[in-house]
């Protein structure tokens, strides 16, 4: 997908260029009445969905009679059902062979042009694949990202500097402000919590494998969005951090996974002790109970990945690896979260304007491959001395 986009949406653009050029324009006034329907689009990154939500905060804020659109691949429509202020989603099949998608975009460029949005925001990262729906969009007024040296076409008609040293959530809230300054506090994510049908689910699933309601987690996630799998920490390290903590922790430490990321997780099961404390949930929680496992949980351990912004929303401490990408701009912000992070002279080699893709010139990424497990347990320890006994959300 990165190389179609890069080759020929780059054509693409070019061609559609001829036909479709937006001219500057300026973001509607708040409340301005004409505007009645509005799209969010991102595409790839659940992480990202839930690091927009200040700026779907702040659309709803500006114009709070619009109803608000997500445009996002099926797979993520989950996801977006968590989110507050969204009052519909617009979906394209991703991966089920060319036909497939070809036919799910079409449906989704005729009911985008039905719905004839007011205003436009492109929260892709310079994807020409979103550039090239935005032309296409009929939308009045279109917002999105720009950098000089990525062309995708004129097809927006306010055009923000991305800013690779400002965390994405200001960027994101540029789109809907026009500000080129960030706001003077960190805008919050939602507060995204589990309902009860969730929480009925996991305390059954947990009570299945022995665990008490009134047992604490650390909760383990050494997995990583397939786009960049560099950016896992050696799995068998996880293992390892897990029998180190319960010698030294009388909690619980709890595996999650996605399904297909079962065989990865299988791998630092072996590498942790046989301990009946070691618990395996990969594969057996849909995202409302693993939101619900965050708010039980007493710390969550992951890579630069999705499930760590669900983590952060719901409340719950963290401590994050990063390796080929920066934390300055996805890192969790907040003293109830720890970084794991070496910033070597060749990191961040994983960055938007490359597409997001790994180019390390090392034959091992030294990045995460040389954090050794006494860093990341140090930061956990430091965090759950930190961690309160009881947090909101908490099950039992």
């Amino acid at each position: 997908m990165k190389a179609i986009d890069h080759h020929l949406g780059r054509a693409l653009c070019a061609a559609l260029s001829v036909v479709v050029r937006a001219r500057s324009a300026s973001l509607p006034l708040p409340g301005e009445p004409s505007v009645q329907n509005v799209a969010v689009v991102k595409f790839w990154g659940m992480g990202s969905l839930v690091l927009l939500t200040p700026a779907i905060a702040a659309l709803k804020g500006r114009h709070p009679h619009a109803r608000l659109f997500v445009v996002t691949q099926a797979a993520n429509r989950e996801v977006v059902g968590l989110l507050p202020g969204v009052d519909g989603v617009l979906t394209l099949e991703v991966g089920r062979g060319p036909l497939a998608f070809l036919a799910s975009l079409a449906r989704l460029v005729r009911d985008v042009r039905r719905a004839a949005f007011d205003v436009w925001l492109d929260a892709e990262f310079l994807t020409r694949f979103s550039a090239l729906l935005t032309a296409v969009s009929g939308a009045r007024l279109r917002v999105g990202f720009h950098v000089p040296e990525v062309a995708r076409g004129r097809f927006h008609h306010v055009r923000m500097p991305f800013n690779g040293h400002r965390h994405m959530v200001d960027n994101f809230l540029s789109l809907v402000t026009g500000e080129l300054t960030p706001p003077a506090a960190p805008a919050p994510l939602a507060v995204l919590a589990p309902d009860a049908a969730a929480r009925t689910a996991l305390t059954e699933r947990l009570a299945a494998l022995g665990v008490g309601p009134d047992e604490p987690l650390v909760v383990l996630n050494p997995n990583a969005g397939e786009l960049a799998l560099e950016r896992r920490w050696p799995v068998e390290r996880f293992g390892l951090l897990a029998g180190a903590l319960l010698e030294r922790w009388p909690g619980r430490v709890v595996f999650v996974g996605a399904p297909a990321e079962r065989a990865h997780v299988a791998r630092a099961l072996a590498a942790a002790p046989r301990d009946a404390r070691v618990v395996d949930l990969s594969g057996q929680t849909d995202l409302g109970t693993l939101v619900a496992l965050f708010a039980r949980a007493r710390l969550l351990v992951s890579n630069d990945t999705g499930p760590l912004h669900l983590a952060c929303a719901v409340g719950t401490p963290t401590v994050s690896i990063f390796g080929p990408e920066t934390p300055v701009l996805f890192g969790p912000r907040g003293p109830r979260h720890r970084i794991v992070y070496r910033a070597l002279a060749c990191s961040p080699c994983l960055n938007v304007h490359n597409g997001r893709t790994v180019r390390c010139p090392h034959a091992v990424t030294h990045c995460v491959e040389g954090l050794p497990v006494e860093a990341v347990l140090a930061a956990v320890e430091d965090a759950l001395r930190d961690a309160p006994a009881a947090l909101p959300g908490v099950v039992g």
